[in-house]
């Protein structure tokens, strides 16, 4: 399947999907995408920018929502054209299907960082366990899903939404150098 000016799907590089939860506001939505198209270009692994313009707050109508619809639009339209890289508009998220869903043809993404996500784990937002994004991204990876979805912050402890459960930016290179050998050797066997 081609998205932007690449492939995703059987056969294709892994893929990498991250940014912030929420657009916390254009400046910083604009910095993470310039900072995380130049760590996707340095480990050679294409980049789909992603940040929910409005969340739906499931653990607390206190959490902050993002710029809303228009706002967020308009924001994601300027990433897309200053730094070149798509969006994304759906994820299905099942860590058991993997090998299931691969069998429909379409491009398989792991959805990691809400994955070690604890729904009302800080009382009124949700928690996290961080410390399993590494492990979860490896195996995923090594089971041959087609991309890594992940929410990333420079700092985690700030982020106005799920930040008990993002990457912390600078630890994305080392993950990537991690995630691309295990990739290549995967997509060298015939798995059926």
């Amino acid at each position: 399947m081609s998205i932007g000016a690449f492939r995703i799907g059987a056969g294709e590089p892994l893929v990498l999907i991250a940014g912030p939860c929420v657009i916390e506001n254009e400046r910083h939505a604009l910095k993470m995408a310039e900072r995380l198209v130049k760590i996707a270009a340095k480990a050679k692994v294409p980049l789909i920018f992603k940040a929910s313009y409005d969340k739906a707050n499931r653990s607390s109508v206190r959490s902050f929502r993002g710029p809303g619809l228009a706002g967020g639009l308009e924001i994601l339209r300027e990433i897309k054209a200053r730094f070149r890289v798509p969006g994304y508009n759906n994820l299905v998220v099942d860590m058991r299907s993997f090998p299931i869903l691969a069998k429909t043809g379409c491009p398989v993404v792991f959805d990691v960082t809400h994955s070690v996500q604890l729904p009302g784990g800080q009382g009124n937002a949700s928690g996290g366990e961080p410390e399993f994004i590494e492990p979860l991204a490896r195996a995923g990876t090594a089971v041959g899903v087609d991309g890594i979805f992940l929410e990333v912050h420079e700092r985690p402890e700030r982020a106005l939404s799920d930040g008990s459960n993002a990457l912390r930016l600078d630890r994305l290179p080392g993950l990537l150098a991690k995630l691309k050998p295990i990739a290549k050797l995967v997509r060298s066997w015939s798995l059926s």
